[in-house]
């Protein structure tokens, strides 16, 4: 059986309680009949209690989590009982230094093995407003990490331990724009912004300490960023702006040693969204567009990565999505970490590699059912692992509906070729809360059961 539930509490306009639980008295319930191909891979589940009172300038918050293992795992499974943070934000008069100051004391709790007491503090300094000759932004950045543990990483090297680290960014950022006249009241405007973004983290010792989470990994960084981005939007008075283009280009290139299989030069990161203009598509359809999100690979020419997708939505009345994902085996660049969201610092290991299609859409018609589907079809494997499909009926006050899924999930791993058939009955109005009742399983609700299937 899983349990899943939620529920938020507005004390006050500063204090807010949430609850959410995910538990499953079979740790393969969710593997085995899950309609979500994403929980399906989940190696486990957490619940969580969160109570975050806010003040001016900052905020503090209270948190215990449960993290129950699924595919793998045990009890040796680290559990946050509890967690204890705050965060406080101030700037000079003129705006000009910005200190952020966070702090976080977690008490790791396990059933069997050593039990870790984490105090991290965690103060940074940016700037903003400076700049050379309004044209060229600059902001320099320092993050500092002072981390205090309880414990190491073997049951008797008891006693108090320390690591400290810092991290210094220095961005330098333009923009140019231009505005091109198409007629009366209407306007192309052309974007370009480059940047380029230094990083700076020493080489930090952390072998003989307990590898949790990401505050517990500092590899070392010197890193230099460079990006472009552009873009196209099609302006019309009174009208909303659409985005005809916007391309994104970045690589990192390492200034001293590259940490563990990393090449000097990262491989090129592109993302590209690109959209029709609104007065060039038929009366019936909302919107049109193709995004791309790729890694190409230099030294090998070849992509290490290419994701796209093309979405045709028609109003609120039906959508259709194709979809590809690429990924070859071997190293994969990481994209960000803890100090940097657009850096390619490090590189991970892909175990094989992933090709397919997805092919996904959902008509709603007038007597409040909606229908969909979406096939995920393997081009390496020349399979098809999985075919969705989805109904939903909600009454005309929306105090009730009522959802049916059918999943085939295709042979391999040494699993039999599967036919699934679930409802969802959801009620609403009592107590102002939903309460969804649901055959082999009750983690989606109606509206979730639809978006996810057809949009994730």
């Amino acid at each position: 059986m899983q349990i899943t539930g939620a529920h938020s509490q507005q004390i006050n306009e500063d204090l807010n309680i949430q609850l959410q639980i995910n538990y499953s008295t079979d740790g393969s319930l969710l593997q085995d009949l899950s309609s979500s191909g994403v929980f399906r891979a989940l190696p486990s589940q957490t619940s969580t209690v969160y109570v975050i009172q806010r003040f001016p300038g900052g905020s503090a918050y209270l948190k215990a989590q449960y993290l129950q293992p699924l595919n793998s795992g045990g009890q040796e499974t680290f559990q946050r009982l509890p967690e204890i943070g705050h965060r406080y934000t101030s700037s000079s008069p003129n705006g000009t230094f910005v200190v952020d100051v966070a702090s976080q004391f977690v008490h790791f709790w396990r059933e069997q093995g050593f039990q870790v007491g984490r105090l991290a503090f965690m103060p940074d300094i940016s700037t903003k407003g400076l700049h050379l000759g309004h044209v060229i932004g600059l902001r320099p950045q320092l993050k500092l990490r002072e981390v205090f543990y309880s414990h190491g990483r073997a049951s008797s090297q008891d006693g108090f331990r320390e690591r400290g680290t810092f991290w210094f960014g220095f961005e330098t950022v333009s923009s140019f724009s231009k505005r091109f006249s198409l007629g009366q009241g209407h306007r192309l405007r052309h974007t370009i912004k480059p940047s380029l973004f230094y990083e700076y983290v020493p080489s930090t010792k952390q072998s003989d300490l307990a590898q949790i989470d990401a505050i517990d990994n500092f590899p070392r960084k010197n890193l230099m960023t460079y990006s472009l981005n552009t873009s196209l939007k099609d302006e019309w008075s009174g009208r909303r702006a659409t985005t005809l283009l916007d391309l994104t280009i970045s690589q990192s290139y390492h200034l001293g040693a590259t940490p563990g299989q990393a090449s000097i030069f990262s491989d090129m990161w592109g993302r590209a969204i690109v959209g029709l203009p609104k007065t060039q598509l038929p009366p019936f359809v909302s919107n049109v567009s193709l995004s791309f999100d790729t890694f190409f690979d230099p030294g090998e020419t070849e992509f290490s990565q290419f994701n796209s997708d093309i979405t045709l939505q028609a109003k609120e009345a039906a959508y259709i999505r194709v979809g590809h994902r690429y990924t070859r085996a071997g190293n994969v660049p990481r994209r960000g970490d803890i100090w940097n969201p657009i850096s390619f610092n490090e590189v991970l290991a892909s175990q094989s590699k992933i090709n397919f299609l997805t092919l996904g859409g959902a008509v709603r018609t007038p007597f409040g059912l909606t229908v969909g589907s979406k096939v995920y079809h393997d081009l390496a494997k020349k399979v098809t692992p999985e075919w969705d499909v989805v109904g939903l009926y909600q009454n005309p006050c929306r105090c009730w509906s009522l959802g049916f899924y059918y999943i085939r999930l295709g042979s391999g791993d040494g699993l039999p070729q599967r036919n699934q058939f679930n409802f969802v009955l959801t009620l609403r109005g009592v107590g102002a809360t939903p309460v969804s009742y649901t055959h082999l399983r009750a983690h989606e609700t109606d509206s979730y059961l639809v978006c996810r299937l057809l949009l994730e």
